[in-house]
């Protein structure tokens, strides 16, 4: 049985609807994340589960119990907000008690219950804290506890790393995805951030103007996205138009948009054209031509770089086809001279080209 289920879910505000006819399941311990662009649908989602936003249409399941007419506070679910939402004039303890004193249980119990939750989130010596004395992970961990000693039957998370820093956001990602792992609590993510999601996810869903564009996990979304817009909104990808001008026994040669490329011939090819997608970090960069069984190698100037630290990222016109996005690991010798002006060699390899299916 499936922890949450929604069925023919739709939201509409007059004439705009902003959630179409959603189906998904989320099965018992599963990590599954929404993503997409502001306005794709997401937050109001979420909200649709946690009871704070009232269906249209469709029905909501949790538990395998219908509660789409039930309020929030008898839905058994945890909601932690991207602002914390804390009570300023409540100590560390009384914010994590809020909810089990509203849902009447004895204080002995409450003592116990709030204790477990600070010593979950690693907070057990700051009880006596007022939330203006922690720092924005410690006040995000509150939030954490808070959800979690009432014993959810799933954890809603509504973009609650978008205020902290980076560095506290990719800790704090960790650190949630493993106490989310060992208590094994059914957990619905919403975020616009790709990263958190391929890093955190068991499923993705990819929204986009409040229709679900593909469901899947973190691999299959990035390495094989279903349309343009997913492949375009997951990481950075170069997307051109082609057409097949040749083929062999176990590959087909793209024309795209005059860069020759050779793709597996196990991908379907309607009509003889597609939108082909080449993610820049499969492509090598080089300064002599090398022939490999598979690749292509065509010869370009770099336009441009960008310095990234881990990674630098380059813009290669090729030789009469398309400008080129390719990203290089900050590994190398300084042997390459890969300067704005200077004659380069691509090689991509034909297991890099993926037709997109139309």
């Amino acid at each position: 049985m499936s922890t949450v289920e929604l069925r023919k879910v739709e939201k509409r505000y007059g004439s705009v609807a902003a959630v179409h006819s959603l189906d998904l399941a989320i099965e018992p311990g599963e990590f599954v994340t929404l993503l997409g662009p502001s306005g794709c649908g997401k937050s109001t989602t979420l909200r649709m589960v946690a009871g704070f936003v009232q269906p249209n249409a469709g029905t909501i399941e949790i538990g395998g119990k219908d509660v789409t007419g039930i309020p929030p506070h008898r839905r058994e679910v945890g909601l932690v907000f991207q602002n914390y939402a804390l009570f300023p004039h409540m100590s560390v303890y009384k914010n994590v008690e809020f909810g089990l004193k509203m849902r009447g249980v004895d204080p002995s119990e409450r003592r116990s219950r709030v204790e477990e939750a600070l010593g979950l989130v690693k907070l057990g010596d700051y009880s006596e804290r007022m939330p203006a004395q922690l720092s924005g992970g410690q006040q995000q961990r509150v939030a954490l506890a808070r959800a979690l000693v009432i014993r959810p039957n799933v954890l809603l998370l509504d973009e609650p790393f978008g205020a902290l820093d980076k560095q506290l956001r990719d800790h704090m990602r960790i650190e949630l995805r493993d106490l989310q792992r060992k208590l094994n609590i059914s957990t619905m993510f919403v975020t616009h951030d790709q990263d958190e999601a391929l890093s955190m996810s068991d499923r993705i869903v990819v929204m986009s103007e409040g229709t679900v564009c593909q469901v899947g996990g973190p691999n299959a979304i990035y390495e094989k996205p279903n349309s343009r817009f997913v492949a375009d909104f997951m990481g950075r990808s170069n997307l051109f138009e082609a057409r097949q001008v040749d083929e062999s026994n176990d590959a087909r040669t793209l024309d795209a948009e005059g860069l020759l490329l050779n793709a597996d011939k196990t991908q379907e090819l309607n009509g003889g054209n597609a939108i082909v997608m080449v993610r820049p970090e499969k492509i090598e960069l080089l300064e002599s031509e090398t022939n490999r069984d598979g690749s292509v190698t065509v010869g370009g100037k770099i336009m441009s770089s960008v310095y990234l630290g881990s990674t630098v990222q380059y813009e290669v016109k090729v030789e009469d086809g398309p400008t080129v996005l390719v990203v290089r690991q900050n590994v190398e010798d300084g042997s390459i001279s890969a300067q704005p002006g200077s004659p380069v060699f691509l090689s991509i390899p034909h297991n890099a080209v993926y037709i997109i299916p139309q």
